[in-house]
């Protein structure tokens, strides 16, 4: 208590603070202090707020979560949720406020709650959490629909756990005392909660059990459901999607501020699945509790007041509860079944829907006919329907007091809800209406309404205080309930940044704020914008027919309007929008056109909105352009036009490096032709001093990015190269290498560590065709021509037949595509092409063209074993970030000083040893069978030799080997293929002879080792013996036949007169 405040030492406190969670503003909190004879000032009743009231702790809310997903990836999903239902403020803005997290963003999550705990608005909210893990964030639809908060979107359950809530209801007493008993027993049986949190005030309490490894979520939810009925707390919980209080947060729906506060932790206290599930059934059994009974009817699983909402008509109840509810049909149908409970909460579901008449009550009602003093009475159902409460009663209820078979074959029974809930659903779709009919504060749409990040800008208690002090928020000014609540500057027109659209509809005059001439351009066609730009530029193509007397839209104003104010581009048989940030293709091209155009026209007059109407104008909007010369692009000439600047395009912006040594950030703009995205920021705090720049999360993605090349134990140039080939490859406009990489090594040694975390850095702009696909799939070309980077994990070791295709790929060269129901196309692709592979595929091709492409980096160290979270950690925000900022600073290092990417020594042998392996003539030099002039011995003269010598070494050489020999010819171009400079000449042997002779190669020393071994019989004795003849035997023989077979011929045609070649 501080002996300063007020209202500290005042024995209003507790009423002043009761009433402000009800909404009340400060002024009219001070004007009821001053009429309970206290004058305690507007401002000072606000320090104490928000500096003495406000209990919650962002430290142990993250604590708690990092505690119960310790080792779990995933979203985590925050949702506040307004204590009263018609608080309209508090509501909409925690609607607005719910969004999710990943488990490496609970650092932010952290600064977000500390914002959410001091807002004065959110004060009268409870604030949740999703108990387990979302593979998605949530976020709302442009349809009004929430995604990612359901059981379907779980992707990880940590533990189970149970709510055992304390109402101040009969029957609390004897439900906690088997509360207590059950969790005796679980303890006896070595299961004590892994952690308690107290939710309240009160006795409630969540207990938690944490596993030892994540369960899947039919499990988790059978395990949770048993639980729940052992403990006699409310089984809707046991639901994966289910959110829980959070621990650290306020409970305040009392009227009270209580801090939901962690009470019990026990760190080691893990258990396997099965083993829990034993022991729940062993102590239900003990206890005597059926664990398949009908879930019970509990304070705890309360039913929903409907006294305010507003009422669904009569007629329309009385055609659709029958249709909807079996139950309810059977109920009217025959009357007689209906027992006193059941009728009374039969009497609550009708209040729920309409309390103004009991008519339908009556009606259903008067059939009631058992016998003498068991008939229908008019007063008697008349006061039966007055007593009934307006809640929308469960279907688990009404089982539990009446189990009927066709009730629980109903598909409505396992969500947990109430028929009355189902009807007032079935209204609002009549309507045409989303969600649930007659809810209050229904009318208020949240797109209206301030974001979350118009919480609190004062950072601190201590600040707020000064700002009152000083005379920031005096009297004279706002409302200080108001003032706490100052918007975002940087909010979106949405939101309203930009001036409201003013229109006068029946005079038609527009007049539009102050939007910044190229806005919609650099917004991009998206449908969350729309409304607003159809409010604001599309209103141009709206004229007012005075014949008709009603507005019109001009098509061609409409159209021209759409591209005037929306870059756009044809080319690959499609259309791509610029998106805010790239320009991008959907391959529902023309239904995502369309879908824009009904947003905005919506916005209009919505009998616009026809199928033929949007027909029409995405027409007329295609032929536009495919028209225009500009902006419909020559498929084979995009790559000359698209991503051909020195841009790197990352989440933050675009990375500028024309100048090598200078990169510049840049805004996103359609002026940057680029038509893909880097998953991931360029933080320029990687350039600075790690001490007061780097956050730990920064620190820590050094560290498990700088470990993982460590473990690949690869020479420094080797290492060097490896960044340079991941840089290049983000350099999209760069295809100047002319060069492909390859992972080779025996498993278990990062490659697919590293290929994965490759395909997390390029985002959806990744493909991973096989050379196979390419040979005989005709449409998997035309992935290849968006896509940036190509991965294959794990290559195939068949023959690798075609090398052409490789060549072109990594070449720049004309390929063709085709799509289905699409034109065929050509493109020239910018893509760079990774794979791992444990064998070198083998090929028929040994050129030089082929072998000079490849980068093969050998991964021959086994890793050893890592924890679960390893690769993780690896591919958080973080960690991407400093991978990215290594690979551009070594690409950039490599392109200032005017090289090639590295080689090293280790992948160039590694190289070298494949190209042998494949061909018998690259093998021949590697023996030095072959030798060529160095750059210091310039002097050819000894760098001669016979062609038919040459041809008779890699002959002896091939046999030798076991290996199919080549022919002169192709031994010619693969020695060129080493040394350009090859000439073959006419000239004079040593012999005296004149014959074909190369010059610029020569025989090494090992070549006149070559023989050839025969075993032939003795002509005497007719035994087989081993003849032996080197090289130059063989190849003076060779010389001797061919002179033999020359005068042969010529004896044969010397009298014909003709000349012997």
């Amino acid at each position: 208590m501080d002996s300063k405040c007020r209202l500290c030492q005042s024995k209003l406190k507790e009423d002043v603070v009761g009433l402000w969670l009800q909404g009340t503003s400060y002024r009219k909190l001070a004007e009821w202090c001053e009429q309970q004879g206290e004058f305690i000032s507007h401002s000072a009743i606000g320090v104490h707020l928000l500096k003495h009231e406000l209990k919650g702790d962002p430290d142990l809310s993250v604590d708690f979560l990092r505690w119960w997903f310790d080792g779990l990836c995933g979203y985590v999903e925050i949702r506040p949720i307004a204590n009263r239902r018609n608080d309209k403020d508090a509501a909409v803005k925690a609607a607005r406020a719910r969004r999710s997290f990943t488990t490496k963003e609970l650092d932010q999550l952290r600064d977000y709650l500390s914002r959410g705990y001091r807002d004065p608005t959110m004060v009268r909210c409870g604030w949740y959490f999703g108990v387990c893990l979302r593979d998605k964030p949530v976020k709302k639809t442009e349809d009004g629909e929430w995604v990612g908060g359901r059981a379907e979107d779980v992707v990880a359950c940590p533990g189970v756990w149970a709510d055992i809530d304390d109402h101040g209801d009969d029957g609390d007493d004897e439900r906690i005392a088997q509360a207590e008993r059950a969790l005796i027993g679980l303890g006896e049986l070595g299961f004590f909660p892994s952690a308690v949190v107290q939710s309240g005030g009160g006795r409630g309490r969540h207990v938690y059990y944490r596993f030892k490894r994540s369960a899947d979520v039919a499990t988790v939810r059978r395990i949770a459901a048993k639980l729940a009925v052992l403990l006699g707390s409310d089984a809707s919980v046991a639901e994966p999607a289910r959110i829980m209080r959070l621990p650290g947060s306020m409970h305040t729906k009392s009227g009270q501020i209580v801090q939901v506060a962690w009470v019990e932790r026990r760190d080691e206290a893990r258990y396997e699945p099965t083993a829990i599930e034993t022991a729940i059934e062993e102590v239900a059994k003990a206890l005597g509790i059926d664990l398949d009974a009908p879930e019970p009817t509990s304070p705890s699983n309360r039913e929903e007041s409907m006294g305010d909402w507003a009422p669904v008509p009569l007629d329309f109840v009385k055609e659709q509860l029958p249709t909807i509810c079996p139950r309810f049909e059977a109920y009217v149908r025959e009357p007689n079944m209906v027992s006193e409970p059941v009728w009374y909460r039969m009497g609550c579901v009708l209040k729920a829907l309409n309390p103004a008449s009991s008519s339908l009550f009556h009606e259903w009602s008067q059939a009631y006919d058992a016998g003498p003093g068991k008939r229908y009475n008019w007063s008697e159902a008349e006061k039966k329907f007055r007593g009934a409460k307006p809640v929308g009663v469960r279907c688990a209820t009404f089982e539990s007091l009446d189990p009927m078979e066709i009730c629980r074959r109903c598909v409505h029974y396992s969500k947990n809800s109430s028929p009355a809930t189902f009807v007032r659903k079935a209204y609002a779709a009549q309507l045409g209406l989303p969600g649930i009919y007659g809810r209050p504060g229904q009318d208020f749409t949240e797109a209206d309404l301030p974001k979350m990040d118009g919480l609190p800008a004062l950072d601190n208690e201590e600040e707020a205080e000064e700002a009152w002090k000083d005379g920031l928020l005096s009297d004279e000014q706002v409302d200080p309930n108001e003032a706490f609540e100052t918007a975002d500057a940087t909010s979106t027109y949405i939101e309203g940044e930009l001036e409201e659209v003013l229109r006068e509809r029946d005079e038609r005059v527009l007049a539009t704020g102050a939007v910044p001439s190229d806005y919609w351009r650099q917004q991009g066609m998206r449908f969350d914008i729309a409304a607003d730009w159809m409010r604001n530029s599309g209103f141009r193509a709206v004229e007012y027919d005075e014949e008709k007397e009603k507005y019109k839209l001009v098509h061609i104003d409409f159209v021209r309007a759409l591209y005037e104010d929306f870059p756009s581009y044809y080319f690959y048989s499609g259309i791509n929008l610029y998106n805010g940030k790239y320009y991008d293709f959907k391959k529902s091209d023309a239904a995502f056109i369309k879908r824009f155009m009904a947003h905005a026209l919506m916005t209009e007059h919505k009998h616009w909105v026809t199928p033929t109407m949007l027909n029409n104008l995405f027409t007329l909007y295609k032929t536009w352009l495919e028209a225009d010369e500009v902006r419909n692009v020559e498929d084979a000439k995009v790559s000359s036009f698209f991503d051909t600047d020195p841009l790197f395009p990352v989440q933050n912006g675009i990375l500028d490096v024309s100048s090598l040594k200078r990169p510049v950030m840049r805004d996103f703009s359609p002026d940057y032709l680029v038509t893909w995205q880097i998953d991931a920021a360029w933080l320029r705090e990687w350039e600075m001093p790690r001490r007061g720049h780097w956050t730990l999360a920064m620190e820590q993605a050094e560290k498990d990015v700088s470990d993982l090349f460590r473990e690949f134990d690869l020479s420094e140039e080797t290492t060097t190269a490896l960044f340079e080939a991941i840089g290049y490859s983000l350099a999209k406009f760069d295809v100047d290498e002319q060069r492909y990489f390859v992972l080779l090594g025996p498993g278990y040694n990062g490659k697919g560590t590293l290929l994965r975390l490759l395909e997390s850095l390029f985002g959806k702009f990744v493909e991973t065709v096989t050379l196979q696909e390419l040979v005989e799939n005709r449409f998997a070309a035309s992935r290849l021509a968006r896509a940036s980077i190509n991965i294959v994990a794990d290559a195939s070791n068949q023959t690798l037949k075609d090398t052409e295709t490789i060549k072109k790929l990594t070449g720049n060269d004309l390929l063709t595509a085709e799509m289905k129901y699409r034109d065929a196309f050509p493109f020239r692709p910018r893509i760079k092409l990774w794979m791992a592979s444990n064998h070198l595929p083998p090929t028929p091709d040994g050129s030089f063209g082929f072998f000079r492409r490849p980068l093969i980096f050998p991964f021959h160290r086994q890793l050893p074993m890592k924890p679960a979270d390893w690769e993780r950690r690896l591919r958080t925000p973080e960690a991407k970030s400093y991978l990215l900022y290594l690979a551009i600073k070594h690409y950039l290092n490599m392109r200032a000083e005017g090289r090639k990417l590295t080689e090293s020594k280790e992948m160039l042998r590694t190289r070298m040893d494949y190209w042998a392996a494949n061909d018998i003539v690259q093998a021949a030099i590697q023996y030095g069978i072959f030798e060529f002039p160095d750059s210091q011995n310039k002097d050819r003269k000894d760098y001669v030799v016979p062609r038919a010598l040459a041809t008779k070494a890699i002959e002896l050489f091939a046999e030798e080997l076991g290996r199919k020999k080549v022919s002169t010819n192709t031994l010619l171009e693969r020695l060129r293929g080493n040394y350009a400079d090859i000439k073959e000449v006419f000239a004079t042997c040593e012999d005296g002879k004149r014959r074909h002779v190369w010059e610029g190669v020569r025989l090494g020393e090992v070549a006149y080792e070559l023989k050839r071994v025969r075993h032939v019989p003795d002509p005497r004795t007719g035994e087989m013996v081993v003849i032996t003849s080197y090289l130059m035997d063989e190849y003076e023989a060779e010389v001797k036949k061919g002179a033999e077979a020359v005068r042969k011929r010529w004896d044969a045609n010397k009298y014909a007169g003709r000349k012997v070649q």
